[in-house]
């Protein structure tokens, strides 16, 4: 019954400072100062929210298979192979000619959008497996830290197996399963979204590009037709006649671009849903709501007592020194009562009838002496002494 006890204690201990750590609230003194690494490590909820930084960090910069640039000569991500537009749709043309459908000229087949996206989204899976694995490490070291903090030497090392136990049964199974399945519709999913943001983003692409080439006609024309004072001057039927020059006459080219502008669009849009999934539905609900109750008082209550023996039990050396103590304790303890029997005893007969008592050790040699001279018959002196002569 104590060892439960004690374990109760332990798990409601360990309850509240796990709580505290994955809620954000650090006012506890297990906390202490922020500014030290092993305290920032205790603290749950901003190692999470730092680690959920660093993968969205991630997947934007390093997310994609391929990057692709408008202009050669911007720098290439230093994670990710760059290239340029013009090679990637060379590819992608010879991609749409080996996957032909029953797409009129001009078109193309839409499984060649999902071909696409799923070539760039391969990275995903090794960024989000490192976030999911970042957070089961934090997790341990908050549990080590608290275990430490609220349980004895002897059984924190029992307890510590049992919260792995049950973090690797219980919890790990269901956050890799989650996990994967945020990642399954996207990496061998067909594209699938309502989201407005899709055709704002084909059409803000498109856009910049026709924009970029009616610049570039503009400005040939401005270098090359001077006004003789200095002036440039455009005629507006060359002007027109350029840019239609400037318009791909190729139907194949021009399905590739746009086939190129809805797979990256899809790609930004799917980013965005699945960098917020495996925060909320992963790494929140199935990995820190399930850790509050690891070591919980109920699952305390439902072990057998050979469990709660084997729990908490003790060493050699620790069962000794319990037994040396309780022994110290209980001599304490008659001598507290004894001491108490005592004053009850003095308040009972008064100061002046115990002249030479010594309170401090508890003499009573005095007060012994005293009772035996009143329990003496009282007899005159006189007639004591004369009737001794007498008999005489």
């Amino acid at each position: 019954a104590e060892q439960r006890r004690y374990l109760m204690r332990v798990s409601s201990a360990f309850t509240d400072l796990l709580g505290a750590s994955i809620d954000g609230n650090y006012t506890h003194e297990f906390f202490g100062d922020a500014y030290v690494d092993e305290n920032y490590a205790r603290r749950l909820r901003a190692v999470a929210q730092n680690t959920l930084d660093d993968f969205a960090q991630n997947m934007r910069l390093h997310g994609q298979s391929r990057r692709i640039t408008e202009d050669d000569s911007k720098s290439p991500s230093s994670n990710s192979e760059t290239v340029s537009r013009g090679d990637y749709e060379d590819e992608v043309t010879q991609l749409m000619q080996r996957n032909r459908g029953r797409e009129l000229v001009g078109t193309y087949n839409p499984l060649i959008i999902k071909d696409l996206f799923t070539s760039q989204c391969q990275p995903w899976r090794k960024w989000a497996e490192l976030c999911r694995d970042d957070m089961i490490k934090a997790s341990y070291k908050v549990i080590v830290a608290i275990l430490e903090n609220v349980a004895a030497t002897e059984t924190r090392q029992s307890l510590l197996q049992i919260v792995k136990a049950r973090i690797e049964d219980n919890i790990k199974p269901f956050l890799d399963a989650k996990v994967k399945e945020l990642l399954e519709p996207h990496l061998s999913g067909h594209p699938i979204t309502y989201n407005h943001y899709l055709t704002d983003m084909v059409q803000e692409m498109q856009r910049k590009r026709w924009a970029s080439g009616l610049a570039e006609v503009v400005e040939s024309h401005s270098s090359s037709s001077l006004h003789h004072i200095g002036h440039p001057t455009l005629s507006p039927q060359v002007l027109i006649d350029s840019l239609s020059e400037h318009v791909e006459k190729s139907m194949k080219r021009h399905a590739c671009s746009s086939a190129i502008d809805y797979s990256e669009a899809y790609y930004k849009v799917a980013l965005k849903r699945v960098i917020d999934d495996v925060a909320v539905l992963a790494i929140e609900q199935c990995l820190m709501v399930p850790l509050k109750s690891i070591l919980s008082r109920d699952m305390i209550d439902e072990l057998e007592d050979k469990e709660i023996q084997d729990l908490a039990k003790e060493s050699s050396q620790a069962i000794s020194e319990r037994i040396a103590c309780s022994q110290k304790l209980k001599i304490l303890k008659a001598g507290r009562d004894e001491l108490k029997r005592l004053d009850l005893h003095k308040a009972h007969w008064g100061p002046s009838s115990e002249p030479n008592v010594d309170s401090k050790h508890g003499n009573l040699s005095a007060r012994k002496g005293e009772a035996k001279v009143r329990s003496q018959p009282c007899m005159p002196v006189g007639r004591t002494v004369g009737r001794g002569r007498h008999s005489m």
